[in-house]
C-alpha cells in the first residue's frame, strides 16, 4: 500500500518512528496533483481547496497501515483518502494521504515555488 506523507511522518521528523513501525519503505518524493490549503502548529494540516496549491510529499510503501491510522486519528481527525501524486520524472501514482477533517486558514509562509512544503522549523 502506498502512502504519501507531508509532515511529522517524513524521514527525519518527530513521528518517523511510527512510519518505521508501519514497515514503510521510502519510494520517492512528489507533489499532490490536487490542490490544498496547509497550516498547523507542531504538525501540519491540509484541506482540499481548488484554489490552493499542491503539497510536497514523501511516498512510502507501507506493510501495516494501522500504526499510521492510529497516529492520524483516521477517520475522525484526519481521513485517509486516495490522491494522485506526481513524481519529478513525470510518473503519476495513486497513494493514500491524510486530510484534516476540520477547517483551517492557509499559511502562505509554507509555500515554496507555489508548492506547500512542511519545513523542519515548523515541526
Amino acid at each position: 500500500m502506498l502512502v504519501a506523507v507531508y509532515g511529522s511522518l517524513k524521514r527525519g521528523y518527530g513521528n518517523y518512528h511510527v512510519m518505521e513501525n508501519a514497515q514503510g519503505d521510502f519510494i520517492s518524493e512528489g507533489v499532490t496533483k490536487e490542490t490544498f490549503d496547509m497550516n498547523g502548529s507542531g504538525f501540519p494540516y491540509i484541506i482540499k481547496n481548488p484554489k490552493g496549491f499542491p503539497v510536497k510529499v514523501e511516498v512510502f510503501e507501507v506493510q501495516d497501515i494501522q500504526p499510521l491510522d492510529w497516529l492520524e486519528g483516521n477517520p475522525t481527525f484526519y481521513k485517509r483518502e486516495k490522491q494522485k501524486i506526481l513524481f519529478e520524472d513525470g510518473v503519476e501514482i495513486e497513494a493514500w494521504i491524510y486530510i484534516y477533517q476540520g477547517s483551517i486558514e492557509a499559511n502562505e509562509e509554507l509555500l515554496e515555488n507555489n508548492i506547500y512544503t512542511w519545513k523542519e522549523t515548523f515541526c
